[in-house]
């Protein structure tokens, strides 16, 4: 019985234990990209979420703060959330990123914050040079988990929303 109790006790401390498919249970991704710095007309931010249950959003933003914006929702499931995972870490996405000292001005850009397993790793915006095929990679993997349905409405959205004021 002491056996039993102390079983008990030793496996109910420390983190949760990764579940069977592979991707911790806090896994989350939040993905930011935008065109840098371009009149009001022609500025553009999207940002990618994944939540920790799959639920997932696409949110695009025209010109600035006051500008338009829609976004749309879509489910990510246990496959496509170990996927994803997966391809992440396959990616590079556990370097020790290093951000550019004198970067660019202006330019399109894009970041990222992802948690697993207790721990949050940041993309910057702009990284040393030997570490810009990991962040390419790792960012063509976050765009690639929108659905294509989801990439065709957001275009239609763009080509409606054209040239409208805020």
């Amino acid at each position: 019985m002491r056996y039993l109790l102390l079983l008990i006790l030793l496996t109910s401390c420390g983190p949760r234990p990764t579940p069977a498919t592979g991707v911790p249970p806090d896994f989350a991704v939040v993905y930011e990209w935008n065109t840098g710095s371009l009149p009001p007309a022609y500025h553009r931010t999207e940002t990618i979420r994944v939540a920790p249950d799959g639920a997932a959003t696409l949110g695009v933003r025209r010109r600035y703060d006051d500008g338009v914006s829609q976004s749309w929702s879509f489910p990510l499931d246990d496959a496509g959330r170990q996927r994803l995972y997966a391809a992440l870490q396959e990616a590079g996405l556990g370097t020790d990123w290093r951000e550019e000292s004198n970067p660019p001005i202006g330019g399109a850009s894009w970041t990222a914050t992802v948690t697993a397993d207790g721990r949050t790793t940041s993309v910057p915006n702009f990284v040393v040079r030997s570490q810009q095929g990991p962040k390419e990679r790792v960012g063509e993997t976050l765009r690639a988990v929108v659905p294509d349905s989801v990439a065709a409405a957001r275009d239609a959205w763009l080509e409606t929303t054209e040239g409208e004021e805020p």
